[in-house]
C-alpha cells in the first residue's frame, strides 16, 4: 500500500497526490510480534503504551497534499478497534473500502475487478502496522521507533523532551511540550541533524488522559533534494473515543456483495 525504497522524485510526486503516507519515503521497520511488551523505558515505547490504552476510535479524516503546485484533497470515515478489527471507507476522491473482521482483512476499490483478501496473521508488515495503529495518532511512526535504542538531546523551553533514534536510513527526533504532548517528529539524513528530510507538526490536540492526546490537527512536509517539497495536512474531526461501534460494521458480507477476492494486492 506503500511505495517501496527507493523511488524516484519524479514518481514521488504521483504517488503522494495519490494520498499515501509521507514516512513510508523515511523508513520501513517490521511490525514486533504479540509477544508480552516489556516496561517501557523508551519516550516511543511510553507514548506507545499510552496510545495502546485505548479501545476503540471513530472519526474523519481529512486530507490535502500539495507539491509543486498541484493538491488533491481526500475524505475517510474510519472505525477502530484493538481487537484487529477496523473499518475504513474512503469517500473522496475514489471509493475505497478496508474491513478487517478480526481475523481477516478485505480491501476494494470500486471499479477494480477483484478485491485482496488475506489472514491478518499473514499480512505485509505496513499493512499490519494499520492493525495496530490508533487513528489520528502518531503511532505508525512510533511503532517504528519504539525498538530502537534511544538518545537524550538538550531540550528547550517550550520542548523540554527531546529524544533522537537512529532509523533505517533515517535519524528521528521526538519532541514534546511540558504537559509531555508530542508536537513534533522530524527526520534528517544522519545524526548531525544539518540536513532535514521532513516533518510532523502536530496541534490542535484532543485529551483523552492526563497523559495521552490525539493530535487533531497534522502538518507534514517532504524536503525532495531538488528543492521543492511535498505538504500533507490532516484534520481529525467528529472524534470519539472507546465509544460503542456497531459489529455490523466489521462484518465484510453486507459491503462486498457479488466481490471476488484474491490473495495478491
Amino acid at each position: 500500500m506503500k511505495p517501496p525504497l527507493p523511488i524516484p522524485l519524479s514518481r514521488y510526486a504521483t504517488v503522494a497526490i495519490a494520498g499515501l503516507g509521507l514516512f513510508a519515503v523515511f523508513a520501513s521497520v517490521a511490525v514486533s510480534s504479540d509477544e508480552p511488551a516489556a516496561p517501557a523505558t523508551t519516550l516511543a515505547q511510553k507514548l506507545c503504551s499510552e496510545y495502546e490504552k485505548i479501545n476503540s476510535v471513530s472519526c474523519e479524516v481529512h486530507k490535502t497534499v500539495s507539491t509543486e503546485g498541484k493538491s488533491a484533497k481526500w475524505l475517510s470515515r474510519v472505525f477502530y478497534r484493538k481487537d484487529n478489527r477496523i473499518h475504513v471507507e474512503n469517500v473522496t476522491p475514489d471509493k475505497r473500502r478496508i474491513i478487517a473482521d478480526g481475523k481477516t482483512l478485505y480491501y476494494y476499490a470500486n471499479g477494480a475487478q477483484r478485491g485482496y483478501r488475506e489472514s491478518v496473521t499473514n499480512l505485509p508488515p505496513e499493512m499490519a502496522l494499520s492493525l495496530h495503529t490508533v487513528p489520528g495518532s502518531p503511532m505508525d511512526h512510533l511503532l517504528k521507533l519504539k525498538d530502537l535504542p534511544e538518545t537524550v538531546l538538550e531540550g528547550t523551553a517550550d520542548l523540554p523532551v527531546r529524544r533522537a533514534y537512529q532509523a533505517p536510513k533515517v535519524f528521528v527526533v521526538l519532541s514534546c511540550d511540558k504537559e509531555g504532548k508530542l508536537v513534533s517528529i522530524e527526520f534528517y539524513s544522519a545524526p548531525d541533524m544539518k540536513a532535514k528530510t521532513g516533518e510532523y507538526q502536530y496541534g490542535f490536540f484532543h485529551k483523552v488522559s492526563e497523559t495521552c492526546w490525539i493530535p487533531c490537527l497534522q502538518k507534514a512536509t517532504l524536503y525532495l533534494p531538488d528543492g521543492n517539497r511535498v505538504e500533507e495536512t490532516r484534520q481529525i474531526k467528529n472524534l470519539e473515543i472507546d465509544k460503542p461501534i456497531a459489529e455490523s460494521l466489521f462484518d465484510p458480507v453486507p459491503f462486498f456483495k457479488d466481490i471476488e477476492f484474491t490473495d495478491k494486492f
